[in-house]
């Protein structure tokens, strides 16, 4: 006797698909919680980009996250981050992107610019998602133009 047919018979399809779909919502979901809001190199001037990170077929609780890489550009950094979401089943969808110019020592952020590829990030929310993370809660960001260097006499 077929145990397999026996049992699955009984059931009927549209449950074993729900079951499987929220199975799969959940490990999605727990990786979605745990991602790191804000990636980026610790100093100097790199290209940052704004992602929306989702469960697929549930875009109603995204995660918008800041990641940039200092001597790559825009793309490459959002390729690296599709690429790692991917593995956690995770969809991206890029909302812009700009330029962080990251002062360690002085405790300092300039976010400026935009992107050619994915067109201007909203800088305002690159700020507000900066300073919520505990890291550069202490650091003074501002948003504009990138300082311009002192010239000497």
């Amino acid at each position: 006797m077929n145990f397999t047919k026996l049992f699955t018979s009984r059931i009927p399809a549209s449950l074993l698909s729900k079951q499987v779909q929220r199975t799969y919502n959940k490990r999605a979901a727990a990786a979605l919680l745990k991602l790191r809001r804000v990636q980026i190199d610790d100093d100097g001037l790199f290209p940052y980009v704004m992602i929306k990170v989702y469960i697929h077929g549930v875009t109603r609780f995204p995660r918008t996250i800041i990641r940039g890489k200092f001597n790559s550009s825009h793309k490459a950094v959002y390729n690296a981050a599709r690429r790692e979401l991917g593995s956690m089943e995770l969809c991206t969808n890029p909302l812009g992107g700009g330029y962080l110019d990251v002062d360690m020592d002085k405790r300092k952020i300039y976010i400026y610019g935009g992107c050619q590829t994915f067109g201007i990030a909203d800088h305002a929310k690159t700020q507000e998602i900066l300073m919520s993370w505990t890291k550069y809660k202490d650091f003074q960001i501002r948003v504009g133009e990138r300082p311009k260097p002192k010239q000497i006499p």
